[in-house]
């Protein structure tokens, strides 16, 4: 092997040869698949520097060691190309799903939301990097959410307090405000439980609105199953649902502490990955007031807190 090796170093390149290589090594690079523009040139410029390196090739091994570097860089531009491509593809996924959730609310839009619906989807019609795809789809997320609120004030104004919240199921918060109205004024000893689900924003943020939805969701299903037959549950607003429970202030609070206290997890499926996003919960009791604008009032005030 030895001495294969050493008579491959001393077989000589055959001049005639080099500007075929690097015909090729430059159409490795102007037919590679275009990625992010600034590393495309960089790979662009990686070969061609081997490329003029081939003026100093003198034997066979030196030539293989410049060709191996070339399909290392193509390789590595490659992944990271397929990578940023499927990046992509999950944006416009999200996106579209986004969009399938929203008809409902998109029916009762008024003019000006539809305009900038337009002028969001014209953005990202044009769009050509991830990066401008999750801005567009934050923009959407955000227009969508005005139209939801659009959506159920209309609902509110035309149908009483049997709304229901389009994100969990529940009654929305008119229907709450009958019901502590209406507990306020019973004789029957009742509490409210405000739980507050936290790190919504944060999901909002990172991973789009539909991301926070789905955890809101997730936790509904849980406090449904948990306290089954023993109250009524409502979305209040934003990331907190309201439950009214018969009883003592002391039974409710250890009711809800042992099915609250346990760490909870959402195991999501954002784009084309999984994420397990923990949920906690910050929650307090309030007993039944005469005035129910003033037990209102406190629970909203725990709720911006």
């Amino acid at each position: 092997m030895a001495v294969k090796n050493h008579l491959a170093a001393t077989v000589p390149v055959d001049p005639a040869a080099l500007p075929l290589i690097r015909l090729l090594l430059q159409g490795i690079a102007v037919h590679s698949p275009k990625g992010d523009p600034a590393d495309y040139h960089q790979f662009r410029a990686r070969i061609q520097k081997i490329s003029d390196s081939l003026e100093e090739v003198q034997s066979l091994p030196e030539m293989e060691l410049y060709a191996g570097s070339a399909v290392t860089s193509l390789r590595d531009y490659t992944q990271r190309t397929d990578t940023r491509q499927q990046q992509q593809t999950a944006e416009l996924r999200a996106i579209i799903q986004l969009l399938m959730d929203a008809l409902e609310d998109l029916s009762v839009a008024r003019p000006e939301r539809m305009q900038q619906l337009k002028e969001i989807a014209q953005q990202l019609a044009s769009a050509t990097e991830a990066e401008e795809l999750r801005g567009g789809k934050l923009q959407l997320s955000n227009c969508l959410a005005e139209v939801r609120k659009e959506a159920e004030r209309q609902l509110v104004d035309s149908g009483g307090n049997t709304v229901k919240d389009s994100v969990t199921g529940l009654g929305a918060r008119p229907a709450a405000e009958a019901a502590l109205a209406q507990a306020c004024a019973s004789e029957v000893r009742c509490c409210a439980v405000i739980l507050l689900v936290e790190r919504i924003p944060l999901y909002n943020r990172r991973y789009g609105r539909e991301a926070g939805d789905q955890v809101l969701r997730f936790f509904a299903e849980f406090a449904k199953r948990s306290f089954e037959g023993e109250g009524l549950l409502f979305r209040w607003n934003g990331p907190a649902l309201l439950l009214l429970m018969p009883g003592a202030m002391d039974r409710i609070q250890s009711e809800v502490r042992k099915h609250i206290e346990p760490k909870l997890r959402c195991d999501l499926e954002i784009g084309s990955r999984n994420v397990l996003l923990p949920i906690d919960v910050c929650w307090s009791v309030f007993s039944m007031m005469v005035d129910p604008r003033l037990l209102i009032n406190k629970i909203d005030k725990f709720h911006s807190q």
